[in-house]
């Protein structure tokens, strides 16, 4: 499908995989396309978008994320006392409130 975009032409390759990881697949299409496709690259862009984009921007986001998570999770389990008896004064506030014990 060719259609115009910020008043340039834009042409979208719509795929669908199955048996096949999305990650592996684009992979082996960006090197084929960076060894055979011929073009002026202040003309043309290639910009590889949809679900894949969407994986990236996930995994960035869960490498910062499930660290600083797992951090927090092992302070409250094993850190100093203090943090502890804050532990369970969230837990107890916690059961309060949803089970109203």
């Amino acid at each position: 499908m060719i259609t115009r975009e910020s008043n340039r032409r834009h042409m979208t390759v719509k795929i669908n995989l199955r048996g096949r990881a999305l990650a592996s697949f684009l992979g082996e299409a960006a090197e084929e396309v960076a060894n055979d496709a011929r073009f002026e690259a202040f003309r043309k862009a290639i910009v590889w978008g949809g679900q894949f984009e969407n994986q990236n921007r996930a995994q960035v986001r869960l490498a910062i994320i499930l660290p600083i998570s797992l951090g927090l999770i092992f302070i409250l389990l094993y850190g100093p006392s203090p943090l502890r008896d804050t532990r369970r004064s969230f837990c107890r506030a916690f059961h309060w409130l949803c089970l109203g014990a």
